[in-house]
């Protein structure tokens, strides 16, 4: 039972990447209104991330596991990344009202994330 909740986890920590993925080519895709792509990317970020959290903690509760140096590097990655989307929301915003070019702002920032879920993932699993 813990090892298929464990592959859900997985599985939706994929789906994320697959989200951010989006997200770093929303703004060279979509030659129009940037603003609704955002703002869906921003939901669909939320939404999986709040999902990756969710199914990790029925993981921790089923589990009974204590808190332990994987559980709080999961815990921290988590929490940067939900400040990380929304500095990049923000900045997109203020880029959007001065007229800048918001594609390399957000790429920095998707990227950010990408690397900083994949290493810990890599991480995680190599330290099994």
């Amino acid at each position: 039972m813990i090892a298929e909740a464990i592959m859900y986890h997985l599985a939706i920590v994929k789906i994320l990447l697959v989200v951010l993925s989006v997200n770093l080519l929303t703004p060279w895709l979509v030659k129009q209104s940037y603003s609704k792509w955002i703002r869906s990317g921003f939901f669909l970020f939320s939404a999986f991330l709040g999902m990756v959290i969710f199914s990790g903690l029925i993981l921790f509760i089923l589990m009974g596991a204590s808190w332990s140096l994987r559980t709080i590097l999961m815990s921290i990655v988590a929490f940067i990344l939900i400040i990380l989307e929304v500095q990049r929301v923000r900045t997109i915003s203020k880029y959007w009202k001065d007229g800048n070019n918001i594609a390399l702002v957000s790429a920095k920032f998707v990227l950010l994330e990408i690397f900083l879920l994949v290493a810990t993932t890599i991480w995680l699993v190599a330290s099994k």
